[in-house]
């Protein structure tokens, strides 16, 4: 019996090579599975001849105490000194801190265990994670990185900040810039203009109206304005007057259409629009074949000591010195105000063809 025992120790002996005997493995040696964990210091593990810790997956060796510690993850320790295996998730020992390999421009998510990308303004960030999946402080609202204050700050990609929407001053009247969210004024659109200011999509035709914060089309002549905006909401360099454009002077000016400009309404003779019509004259005047004349020019004539349209005289009647003959009817002249002949002295008005002829009456001398 003795005998027998004593063999089976010498076999175990054999197989263990001379230099080996009674060595034992640190973490990462050569062990024996045959006889055990007993082949490895530092209570390790003997797997497949290997000395190792219990769980490799999830844990590490620690040379300074020689003791199997777990891995860390996201913002756990680690071991500088061991390296980056000991963090889970290929995730980096920076500092005996398990992190992301650019911590400035990533974040962990615990969702799939990875480094991803913060996002900028618009970008998909993780409500899970939070603010800390966005860059440049944005905040993470709803899966996506936006200001703080989305209704009142716009993101400027200039140098990556939130700024509050500034006041912009269109003729004198200021109103407030609204948040640039997917290019939008609350209902309205708007277009980054050149110097760098809150508009409408397009301000050459379109006005902010800051009564019901929207864009409206600007007014042509005749047309609704907003006179708490001012001149700025109609077009044509046209008056915003008791919210109705026009020109700056509607009784000495009228609007030609025809090149969208203001122009001096005309007194008698002086040219008009036939396309805007009367309107384009003054005094109640007609514009007939683009000149500004009297309703009926063979008939009356045109008084400028109270700019009136008068009846032209007949034989008698009183007629404008001022005016001259073209006050009175049939050829007459206009004689101290009073249409006659040519020669009184000399003629007479017959009525039967409304014109003026030699007297026939002659003076004879009799003796007596």
């Amino acid at each position: 019996m003795m005998t027998s025992l004593y063999e089976h120790i010498l076999n175990i002996r054999k197989s263990v090579p001379l230099d080996d005997k009674n060595k034992e493995g640190t973490h990462g040696e050569a062990c024996s599975s045959t006889v055990g964990d007993s082949s490895c210091l530092h209570s390790l593990k003997c797997t497949s001849d290997v000395c190792s810790c219990t769980t490799p997956s999830k844990q590490y060796f620690d040379p300074a105490d020689n003791t199997c510690k777990s891995k860390g993850t996201h913002l756990e320790a680690c071991s500088s000194t061991v390296g980056d295996s000991s963090c889970l998730h290929s995730l980096k020992c920076t500092s005996d801190v398990c992190s992301c390999t650019t911590p400035s421009t990533q974040y962990f998510d615990p969702a799939d265990n990875t480094c991803k990308s913060k996002g900028t303004h618009g970008e998909a960030c993780s409500s899970a994670v939070g603010d800390s999946s966005c860059l440049h402080s944005l905040k993470c609202t709803s899966d996506v990185c936006s200001c703080t204050t989305p209704s009142k700050q716009y993101f400027d990609p200039a140098d990556n900040t939130c700024k509050s929407s500034k006041y912009q001053t269109f003729r004198g009247n200021p109103f407030r810039g609204m948040f640039i969210n997917s290019r939008r004024f609350f209902l309205f659109t708007f277009s980054q203009v050149p110097s760098d200011v809150c508009s409408c999509t397009t301000p050459s035709t379109q006005y902010f109206d800051p009564a019901d914060n929207t864009c409206k089309s600007k007014g042509t002549h005749g047309e609704a304005c907003s006179s708490t905006v001012g001149d700025s909401s109609c077009l044509h360099s046209l008056k915003c007057t008791s919210d109705v454009c026009s020109c700056t002077t509607p009784s000495k000016q009228y609007f030609d259409p025809a090149d969208n400009t203001c122009k001096s309404k005309g007194t008698h003779l002086e040219a008009c629009s036939s396309t805007v019509g009367d309107s384009s004259c003054l005094h109640s005047l007609k514009c007939t074949s683009d000149v500004c004349s009297c309703t009926t020019p063979s008939t009356q004539y045109f008084d400028p000591a109270d700019n009136t349209c008068k009846s032209k005289g007949t034989h008698g009647e009183a007629c404008s010195s001022t005016v001259g003959d073209s006050s009175c009817l049939h050829s007459l002249k206009c004689t101290s105000d009073v249409c006659s002949c040519t020669t009184p002295s000399k003629q007479y008005f017959d009525p039967a063809d409304n014109t003026c002829k030699s007297s026939k009456y002659q003076t004879f001398r009799y003796k007596i």
